[in-house]
């Protein structure tokens, strides 16, 4: 096995973010991160906009919202 450098860490960033990457790979990310600050606010920073993203996607869009758009495309 490997060592991962940034770009490797950087490559796997959103499959271990979605929990999405096998148990060895996840801890070469994981010691990545453990001596990489870099890498690690990255991650932090990419972490706190998808679960800011999660929670809007959790607001229901006004009512007609969508039909309006819907015009718009016409």
């Amino acid at each position: 096995m490997h060592e991962m450098d940034c770009s490797d860490a950087v490559a796997k960033m959103c499959d271990f973010l979605d929990r999405e990457l096998s148990a060895e790979e996840i801890a070469m990310v994981e010691r990545h991160l453990a001596e990489c600050g870099g890498c690690r606010n990255a991650f932090r920073w990419e972490g706190s906009v998808i679960s800011l993203m999660k929670q809007c996607a959790q607001e229901k869009a006004p009512e007609g919202l969508i039909g309006r758009l819907m015009d718009g495309l016409d």
